[in-house]
Parts: structure tokens; sequence; C-alpha cells
């Protein structure tokens, strides 16, 4: 049986619906796995009625940052309760969160002379207390002596492994933790000063922090008596898409679902532009062998991409269709080449199956990709007569 660090991103937790779903998947695991670790991450932009634009909670609060630092308290106040309302929708009357708010609204205005950290990583402790709270599961403050970094506010891994081991090492019938990613506390303190945080998407690093940890105790008891059946961890990586995709698939209708990718490849990918994880999600667990699992929240019977030393192989073919941009096109192009230049062999034809802009014809529509690609130093071949696309 595996160990799971289940990970959920913004588009996961976004509304009381999703939050709802999620909680039903962590009561829920699948036969061969436990899910007794979870990470959050701060609510996504909602789908609102009739198309209305959404903002991040992350960029709320950094929007109140900005305000306490030029002490406009009307209109800090204001966006505070914007968030607070937001918060409260996903779980009414939850007297932690209340306080929790209340503590946000008093810390960030004191402290506007901070830098951004402390208030980015309030959407994430929030949410942390709401999923703890519908799960039953225990809290767990990532600065406090967890997530470690140094005086120069970097990550101090070594220190982070050792913590988190004995902080949350697996307990068999044990109720398991609900872990806010994103920031921890530097020397392990919580403080507002001392809050210190990740670049954005770090909520997967902090999954795989917890899953590398779990790892390295799961080895080191590996004759212990006590330790159970466990077989080993896997960091589920849950998102709005069944996996990663060789392009955008909501510019892409016809764009697949990668079943296997390599640490590399995905590593690649992700400096490359591609959303699905940060890109130094997978550092912590190659040594380990610890694979990642991407699959979508919405989707339980989704296959997903495991991400592990088995790499993609063949060839992807994407059709752009009108609604792509020629600067998507390229774009696309260039996730297709870090998969190759991973060293998978793959290659990619990116098809411009209908012209991006009104009178240009597909051969200048390629031409002008041909172009922008040179210039960014990427690989191509234009292929001959009326045979469409070009490859990478």
């Amino acid at each position: 049986m595996l160990r799971a660090v289940s990970k959920f991103g913004g588009s996961s937790v976004a509304d009381a619906a999703c939050v709802s779903r999620v909680v039903s998947l962590i009561k829920a695991p699948p036969a061969d796995r436990t899910r007794q670790h979870v990470v959050v991450s701060a609510p996504g932009k909602r789908t609102l009625p009739g198309g209305a634009a959404d903002i991040k909670v992350t960029d709320l609060l950094l929007k109140a940052h900005g305000l306490a630092a030029a002490k406009s308290r009307a209109e800090y106040d204001a966006t505070m309760s914007t968030i607070a309302a937001r918060f409260m929708e996903l779980c009414p009357g939850l007297g932690s969160l209340q306080a929790g708010l209340d503590a946000a609204a008093r810390d960030i205005y004191d402290h506007g002379e901070l830098d951004t950290g402390f208030a980015a990583s309030r959407g994430e402790y929030l949410n942390g207390l709401i999923v703890a709270h519908e799960t039953g599961m225990e809290f767990v403050n990532p600065a406090e002596d967890f997530i470690i970094f140094g005086e120069d506010r970097k990550l101090d891994a070594a220190r982070t492994l050792e913590a988190v081991r004995r902080r949350v090492a697996c307990q068999p019938g044990a109720p398991g933790f609900v872990i806010p990613g994103f920031f921890g506390g530097v020397g392990g303190k919580a403080t507002p000063q001392m809050v210190a945080t990740m670049s954005r998407g770090g909520s997967d690093v902090t999954a795989s922090l917890v899953a590398a940890a779990l790892a390295t105790d799961l080895k080191t008891s590996a004759h212990d008596p006590g330790a159970g059946d466990f077989g080993g961890v896997v960091h589920e990586n849950f998102t709005d898409v069944d996996g990663v995709y060789s392009t955008d698939p909501r510019l892409c209708p016809t764009a697949k679902s990668m079943p296997n990718l390599s640490y590399a490849q995905t590593h690649a990918l992700a400096l490359a532009g591609a959303g699905v994880l940060h890109p130094d999600a997978v550092t912590p667990l190659v040594s380990l062998g610890v694979p990642i699992h991407v699959r979508s929240t919405w989707d339980a019977e989704g296959k997903g991409t495991w991400i592990s030393t088995k790499a993609a192989e063949g060839e992807e073919v994407a059709a752009l269709p009108s609604a792509a941009t020629t600067e998507a096109s390229v774009l696309a192009l260039g996730r297709a080449t870090a998969l190759a230049v991973a060293g998978s062999g793959s290659r990619v034809t990116v098809v411009c199956k209908e012209v991006a802009e009104p009178g240009l014809g597909r051969r200048a529509v390629e031409s002008r990709l041909a172009a922008a690609l040179t210039a960014r130093g990427l690989a191509f071949t234009q292929p001959k007569g009326d045979e469409g696309g070009l490859g990478v």
C-alpha cells in the first residue's frame, strides 16, 4: 500500500463545492493507498456566473499588503472584508477561521513595512484551517519548525526533511495531517517577520518535501515490525486537468495527456512554462525514486500522468484551432522542444489547422512561427509541399 502525500491546487479548493469534493477524496482513498498527509494551496479563481472575472485569494492578499504599506486604511479594510467573505463561504461559522482572519487583518496592516511573504502566506494558512476542520485531521503550521528557511530566506532542505520526519511520520490509524503549502519560517519561527515563501506554485514543493521525508522514514524503518505493510510513497498532485498535456488543452482541444514523464522531462516542461508543476517539485524526489501522480480532482477514474524515471515516448500531434494565437503556438512548440531536449526522443508536431489571423494563409502563419522559434533559439523543421505543421 502506498502512503500518499495529496496536494490540492488552487483550482481544487476554489469554492465550497470544490472543498467538499476534496474532503470526499481524502476520506475515501483508493484501495492501494492512504491519504494521511494533505497539502493545500490558497483558493484559486472561481467559475462565476456569466463568465465574470475572478481574482485569486493570493492576489487579493498582495493587494491588501500594498494598501497596508501605503496606510490606505479604508481601502485596506474593504479588501480584507472581501477576503474574509470568500473564506467564510467555504466554511461558515468556523471559530478558528474567524480568529485566523482577524489575526491576519491585524498583522498584515501592522507589518506593512515587511516584504510580501507573510501576507501572501495567509491564503494557504486559512485554507489549511478549513480543510483540517472538515476532514478531522491535525493542522500543521509549516512556519513552526517544519518548512525551515535559513537567514538568507532560502529553503534549508536538510533541516526541513528532518523536521518533517519528526512531526508527521506516518502513524497507522492516526487521523492525518493538513499542511498549508508555499511557506515556512526562517529558523522555524512563525512570527510575521520570520514567515518566508517559495515562488508561486510552491505548494508543489511543500508536498514533495513531505513525500521525500516520508520515503526516507520508510527506508529507515523498513525492518521495523511496527512499520506496517506500506510499500512506498507517492506525491499525488490534484489539479483541474487529468495529467500533464503536451500543449495547453484549453488552446488545443486535440491535446493528449501523457501517461508517463521522466523527472527530467517534467523539470524541462516546467521551466518552459507548463503550469502543472513547480520546476523544483521533482528535485527532492529523484534520488529516492518517489513518483508524482498528476491527476484531476474531478475525475476519480482518470489515469493522469505518472512522473518517475520512465520517459514519454513517441510522437504527439496537436492541432491549434483558429482561437489559438501565434504566440500560443510558439509556446506549444517550446514545450515540445523541452520534452525532446530532456532526452525522450519524442517529436511533437504542431499543426496550424486554421489560420490564427484573418487574411493570413497557413504558410504565412507557419513562417511567422518559424521566425519566432528562431528568435528563441529553438530548432525546428518546416515540411515541404502541402504537409502542414512545424516539427520540433
